[in-house]
């Protein structure tokens, strides 16, 4: 017989995502929830702002390159005008009927048609760069505000509420005002008992034990050996074994 400490299979703090103020709050201690059942609403006026900048800016993007490539087309008719009547005193240069600093004129004109295009389409592969990262922007801050909804991460008890309605919520996973519930899944119980060494060469993996809890005394309950830390702590001299029951 050896005392044991019970814990649920899974329990996991639920922390924010986003920046902002809890508006809303659905589930209480000790309520079931289901996974993905939204348990409380963020109120995220900083993200929706910077929400709202960043499709103005892909919509500006948008309309600078609609411009740039109305500037390609004009480039491309300029371009083919030039190269045609370049063409043109070529042969007129050939038959001696035009003097050479006129012909030249004509052919820098046609070469510079040809950089002015080749720096017009350049410029717009730069802005369709920018609009496809402005978009993922927008794409980044859409998923981000989507965190305003805080979801259950699976089947389980409120086993803790750490926030109500209007309380500053920070992201991540540290320092103040960042878990917001506790959630735990009891449909299996974890039992973490310490086997004395010398007893330690008795335990297997799949080996069944009698759980007795003092709160039920007429009860007693079937559990298995899940598994062990396989290692004596030299300061207690036992190992650590893990047994599963279903709750």
């Amino acid at each position: 017989d050896l005392p044991g400490d019970m814990q649920a299979m899974i329990e996991s703090p639920i922390f924010a995502r986003v920046y902002g103020y809890m508006s809303k709050r659905n589930v209480d201690i000790g309520e079931l929830v289901k996974t993905g059942q939204i348990m409380a609403e963020i109120e995220t006026p900083e993200v929706d702002q910077q929400l709202q900048q960043a499709r103005a800016t892909v919509s500006n993007s948008q309309s600078q390159l609609k411009e740039l490539e109305a500037n390609i087309t004009l480039a491309q008719a300029n371009l083919k005008m030039s190269e045609t009547t370049f063409q043109r005193w070529k042969i007129l240069q050939v038959k001696g009927a035009i003097a050479r600093q006129d012909f030249d004129e004509k052919d820098a004109d046609f070469q510079v048609k040809q950089a002015e295009l080749a720096a017009a389409e350049a410029k717009l592969a730069s802005e369709r760069d920018m609009v496809s990262a402005n978009e993922a922007n927008v794409r980044r801050l859409e998923q981000t505000r989507s965190f305003a909804h805080v979801a259950a991460p699976f089947d389980g008890i409120v086993t803790a509420r750490l926030m109500d309605v209007g309380t500053l919520v920070n992201s991540g996973n540290s320092g103040a005002n960042h878990e917001i519930f506790r959630v735990a899944d009891l449909n299996i119980m974890r039992i973490f008992v310490n086997v004395p060494q010398t007893w330690v060469g008795e335990i297997q993996d799949g080996q069944k034990a009698e759980l007795r809890v003092q709160e039920l005394p007429i009860k007693v309950f079937s559990a298995t050996v899940a598994h062990s830390t396989h290692e004596v702590d030299t300061t207690s001299r036992s190992m650590l074994v893990i047994l599963r029951t279903p709750n």
